[in-house]
């Protein structure tokens, strides 16, 4: 072969292919990384809501179960506070519910008060939210209340009523009354809403947002996902 027929170097017009084949295919890889990183966003903040969710619920769920308990044989004792009481927000101001039920400590580990006569050791705890937080206070050191679960952008809770003496079945859902004595309680319902912490949505959240009796909120421009969930408790005590 004469040497004068092998390629010594590239034209420009190969150079200019070459550069574009390039930032095409770096392009590709840049948008599919942006992408992998939102979409991995978004599954941590999905992770982190369903989260609060869990860990809120439960923290109701077994108090509220326990609101009432007793554990006296004899049914000469009492709670050194009624069971149940709530107070409702109104609109859609949150609603809050203190529960009390016989035990040594409160719904933050504090040792609850020692029994007077007549009464068993009673935990007291007043559940509320307060900046995007669920809230404890317990009667271990009252007036000093603690986060729970972060992100809870709305509480509101109704209690079931049983009228006609049927059983443990509620007739109907009513807000929280002033005073429960004489009523015959027998579930609470519970409605809460969380939010993410980071802006993760594509576009602008259109929906509205109801919890129970509540009046609509939204849409939201934050771009946060929010989730709501609803539980219905039964009053075992």
């Amino acid at each position: 072969m004469n040497t004068l027929d092998r390629q010594t170097g590239l034209t420009l017009v190969e150079i200019l292919v070459a550069l574009t084949l390039g930032i095409l295919i770096l392009a590709g890889i840049l948008q599919i990384s942006s992408a992998n990183k939102e979409s991995s966003r978004l599954q941590n903040e999905i992770g982190f809501v369903q989260t609060n969710i869990r860990t809120a619920t439960l923290m109701l769920t077994r108090d509220i179960e326990m609101a009432g308990f007793i554990n006296d044989t004899t049914n000469s004792k009492t709670l050194s506070d009624p069971p149940l009481a709530a107070i409702d927000g109104g609109g859609t101001d949150d609603d809050e519910i203190t529960i009390a039920y016989q035990s040594d400590t409160d719904c933050l580990g504090q040792a609850t008060p020692l029994a007077a006569a007549g009464q068993v050791r009673t935990a007291v705890n007043r559940y509320f939210t307060q900046n995007l937080r669920l809230m404890c206070e317990g009667n271990g050191n009252p007036g000093v209340p603690q986060p729970l679960v972060d992100n809870v952008e709305g509480m509101q809770i109704l209690f079931g009523q049983n009228t006609d003496g049927s059983g443990l079945t509620p007739n109907r859902y009513v807000t929280a009354p002033a005073d429960m004595t004489g009523l015959v309680m027998v579930a609470v319902r519970i409605a809460l809403r969380f939010r993410g912490e980071q802006s993760v949505r594509a576009e602008t959240d259109t929906n509205k947002y109801v919890l129970l009796d509540a009046g609509a909120l939204g849409p939201y421009n934050d771009r946060l996902i929010r989730r709501e969930t609803t539980l219905t408790i039964a009053l075992r005590n």
